[in-house]
């Protein structure tokens, strides 16, 4: 099948949003919270390090510490599982302000990185 008889399905990519590393401190808030650490840090989601498995589409609320910046707090639903790892969340319903402060850590990361090398 070419571009044009797929209707350029076959041409299109993914983007994903830049992520960094970490890893970050957090918690998992519910009836009992849960200490976290988390990874691969974007503006759209991350992946969390867990021992315990967590179903697809699982909602939470996470905190997150951003260093040089503030503690975030998020809704989450549970995407895709990691075995022997953990889970990867996207975030949900988030406000300006938890938006501007995770830009700011991911950009702030991002340009250390590129730096170093």
């Amino acid at each position: 099948m070419t571009p044009a008889s797929d209707g350029g399905a076959s041409s299109k990519r993914v983007k994903r949003a830049p992520r960094v590393a970490g890893p970050f401190q957090g918690r998992r808030l519910g009836a009992i919270s849960t200490d976290l650490t988390i990874h691969d840090l974007s503006l759209t989601g991350c992946l969390i390090e867990s021992f315990h498995d967590v179903q697809v589409g699982r909602r939470m609320t996470i905190e997150i510490d951003l260093p040089s910046e503030a503690t975030v707090r998020l809704e989450a639903e549970s995407v895709n599982t990691r075995p022997n790892f953990g889970f990867a969340v996207k975030f949900l319903d988030m406000t300006p302000q938890v938006r501007v402060h995770l830009a700011r850590t991911v950009f702030t990361r991002l340009t250390k990185a590129k730096s170093a090398k």
